[in-house]
């Protein structure tokens, strides 16, 4: 590991969805987190790394880099980790019995209550509320993350024409704006903000055809049509709240148990409205005369072109997002679960 390293980013406070521009300092021994010329966090303990560019450390903070980390950078950082589980060696066994009970009834019980009323609650948040929410989330990572589209505005026009007919088609309730932006960072992306609007990056547009791009514009659509976005926010901050007035925030093991079980619980949330999304999308395009075949080729070229900047191998690229810790599922995984 190098003695020194610094990374742009943004980072998120504790268990909140808050986020500010900020810098994560490699000093050869610690991570610091910078927000301009101060220290907002010292000495923070890194649990696990996901995908190439998020960081999460003991204290619940989470670091998104604004590019993907080379191979050997990550294999250096995860060398320094320390994963919750390899702490909880140190203790005797009468201690890890006694957290691993009151996790299971405590944590167990916390999930199935919300994994229950949370869509219940996703489904009854107000509308208005929901988009004001998507909306300041575009705007925050619109001053950092996002710059003007190079996309001709009659291509623009044409993609925006056609989502407006598939949701007329289709039959949707909702009815967002569709913005085209270039960002180096995020590369050939879409993102669906909660209530919308969807962002489709200029890589992205110049790497599939219109009819690729309309198959992971009605993968956005799923995630705004069944608001996935509010859902999740919901799920997590609703179990963030309970796990923090039951331990406390005194960083002791129990609350770091129940804050890693709260990140892998919202890995798999997270990768279950990916599978919904793509079935929704799968829908959306049979009732636009789109083949499903259409999606599947859009995925692979997505994941092949991700994979290709990463420099990862073949056999790295189609297990990549296979792990119990990844956001997304795996290529093969959501190409079958398409039926393609």
């Amino acid at each position: 590991m190098s003695e020194y390293a610094e990374i742009e980013g943004i980072a998120f406070e504790p268990r909140s969805s808050r986020s500010i521009p900020a810098v994560l300092v490699y000093d050869g021994f610690d991570f610091h987190l910078k927000s301009g010329n101060d220290f907002i966090a010292q000495d923070l303990v890194m649990e696990t790394i996901q995908g190439n560019n998020e960081f999460y450390f003991t204290d619940g903070r989470m670091f998104q880099a604004h590019y993907g980390l080379t191979r050997e950078l990550l294999r250096e950082f995860k060398g320094v980790a320390e994963p919750t589980a390899s702490r909880v060696e140190v203790f005797i066994p009468k201690s890890i019995v006694a957290i691993l009970a009151i996790m299971v009834i405590a944590f167990g019980g916390v999930v199935y209550a919300l994994a229950t009323i949370g869509p219940t609650l996703g489904a009854m948040f107000p509308q208005d509320l929901e988009e004001a929410i998507g909306r300041s989330s575009y705007e925050t990572m619109a001053d950092f993350v996002f710059v003007p589209s190079n996309i001709p505005q009659e291509r623009q026009d044409e993609l925006n024409l056609r989502m407006q007919q598939m949701i007329e088609n289709s039959n949707l309730d909702r009815r967002p704006e569709l913005i085209f932006h270039a960002s180096a960072r995020l590369g050939a992306n879409a993102l669906a903000f909660p209530g919308g609007p969807i962002v489709l990056t200029d890589d992205l547009v110049q790497i599939l055809d219109d009819d690729m791009v309309m198959a992971v514009v009605a993968h956005e659509l799923g995630h705004i049509e069944e608001r996935h976005g509010i859902k999740q926010i919901i799920n997590q901050f609703g179990l963030s709240i309970i796990i923090l007035m039951v331990f406390g925030n005194d960083g002791s093991i129990i609350e770091e148990l129940a804050v890693f079980g709260t990140n892998f619980w919202g890995f798999k949330n997270s990768r279950d409205y990916e599978h919904a999304a793509d079935a929704f999308a799968v829908e959306v395009m049979r009732e636009n005369a789109i083949d499903k075949s259409v999606y599947a080729a859009a995925l692979l070229k997505l994941h092949t072109e991700l994979c290709a900047k990463q420099n990862m191998s073949d056999q790295d690229c189609i297990n990549e997002g296979s792990h119990w810790f990844s956001t997304h599922p795996s290529l093969l995984d959501r190409i079958d679960h398409i039926g393609h």
